[in-house]
């Protein structure tokens, strides 16, 4: 059997969890000013590259505003965050969601996937019909219980390039996280891989056969199944 190496977190990580567990904890407020980057790093007893290296990647990540010759300061994320900060939240959180969560993004799925499935039904191609077959067989296989969440963005996304609107794939990569993160809490066995699988199957019956009716109920159909795997999960906070 063969073992996963381990790797022990950088500074430059430690230092990005830290500030991060401070803001979510309230220790740090929204709009506070932190001290100077050399301050920081002599309190915290790192380099300056290192605290340089984790302020840009908490601004990337939607939790750090540095404002030129005034400072560095915590953004205000709940107005100004995106898919990044809200991946961070849920993490921060073990995964566990709520219904202020859940509803934005089934909402935003059922928009999305849709109205992809139904041009999908008339504008998809053979090689696109073929490509979603083989996600689907990978799907159903017990040993890609692992890859799973990625197999199931992959076919949504395959949905989305079907449909010939060149803004739905891109909608769909920008969420790409999002599907992932959400296959992954709401997938607790073989049993739902294989459930899963085969609402994702109804799906691409109706595409191959062109039926948009049929293609958008199995959309809103897959969503509601999804949606109760959340109730059942244990990972939705009151």
């Amino acid at each position: 059997m063969a073992f996963k190496k381990l790797t022990a977190p950088s500074l430059t990580d430690l230092f990005v969890e830290e500030i991060k567990t401070m803001i979510l904890t309230g220790q740090l407020a929204i709009g506070q000013k932190l001290p100077p980057e050399r301050q920081l790093a002599e309190e915290m007893n790192v380099s300056l590259a290192v605290i340089n290296a984790g302020i840009n990647r908490l601004t990337a990540l939607g939790f750090i505003r540095v404002a030129p010759r005034k400072g560095i300061f915590v953004a205000d994320y709940i107005r100004e965050g995106n898919i990044d900060t809200m991946m961070q939240i849920l993490a921060f959180s073990g995964h566990y969601i709520n219904h202020e969560v859940l509803d934005p993004i089934s909402n935003l799925r059922r928009s999305v996937e849709t109205g992809a499935a139904r041009l999908a039904c008339i504008n998809r191609t053979d090689e696109q019909l073929a490509t979603m077959t083989t996600l689907l067989d990978q799907l159903s296989d017990e040993r890609n219980l692992g890859l799973f969440p990625e197999l199931a963005f992959r076919f949504f996304h395959e949905v989305a390039i079907a449909s010939g609107n060149p803004y739905y794939p891109m909608i769909s990569m920008s969420f790409k996280s999002v599907y992932q993160i959400f296959f992954r809490i709401a997938l607790t066995s073989r049993s739902e891989q294989m459930r899963i699988a085969s609402e994702l199957r109804e799906l691409y019956e109706a595409i191959r056969a062109g039926d948009a009716d049929a293609a958008e109920h199995a959309v809103k159909t897959e969503i509601d199944a999804w949606l109760q795997r959340f109730e059942h999960s244990g990972k939705i906070s009151k």
